[in-house]
C-alpha cells in the first residue's frame, strides 16, 4: 500500500507540474530558481491535486475538471490511448498488474515504454526498488524478446521502404 501511495502522489505530481509548465497563464511566466513548484504542489488541498491539472488540460488523460476519471472516451486516438491508460491507473500496483497493464504494449510491438518512478517525494531506494521490481516481476524477460522484436521492426521498414 505505501508503493502504491508513493506511485499516485508522484503521479499526481507530474500531472500537476505538467498542468502548471503547460497552463498559458503560469508556464510562460515561470521563474526557475525562484517558483518551487512541488511545494505548490504540497500545499494545494489534496481533493484539488488532480482537478487543477485536470482543468488545464480539461480530460486529457482520462481525468475531469474534477479529478474523477472522465466517463467518454476521447475521440482523438492518442488521447483516447492516454485515457484508457489512466483509467487502469497506469503501471502502479502489483507486478500481476504492470504485466496486464504491459501485455497490450508488448503486443503493439512498441519499441519504448517511460515510467515516471521518480516523480515526486520518492528516495532514491524506492525508486531503484521500482524499477528492480518491474524489470524482474513486472515485465521478465525483456532481453529474451528483443531478438524477436528487432526481426519484426525490420520486417516492418523493409516493407515500409518498398512502398
Amino acid at each position: 500500500m505505501r508503493r502504491r501511495r508513493q506511485g499516485l502522489e508522484g503521479a499526481q505530481f507530474f500531472a500537476y507540474s505538467l498542468a502548471y509548465y503547460y497552463n498559458p497563464f503560469t508556464g510562460g511566466n515561470h521563474k526557475p530558481g525562484k517558483t518551487n513548484i512541488y511545494q505548490k504542489f504540497i500545499d494545494s488541498p489534496p481533493d484539488q491535486r488532480w482537478a487543477r491539472s485536470a482543468t488545464a488540460f480539461r480530460g486529457f488523460g482520462g481525468f475531469d475538471a474534477t479529478g474523477r476519471p472522465a466517463v467518454e472516451e476521447p475521440k482523438d486516438e492518442v488521447t483516447r490511448a492516454l485515457w484508457r491508460a489512466a483509467q487502469r491507473g497506469g503501471c502502479i500496483g502489483s507486478p500481476e498488474f504492470i504485466k496486464d497493464t504491459l501485455r497490450p504494449v508488448r503486443k503493439a510491438h512498441l519499441d519504448l515504454m517511460i515510467f515516471v518512478a521518480q516523480c515526486g517525494a520518492r528516495k532514491h531506494e524506492d525508486v531503484m526498488d521500482s524499477i528492480y521490481r518491474t524489470g524482474t516481476k513486472g515485465d521478465p524477460g525483456v532481453q529474451e524478446r528483443h531478438a524477436e522484436h528487432q526481426k519484426w521492426r525490420a520486417s516492418q521498414l523493409e516493407a515500409s521502404s518498398t512502398r
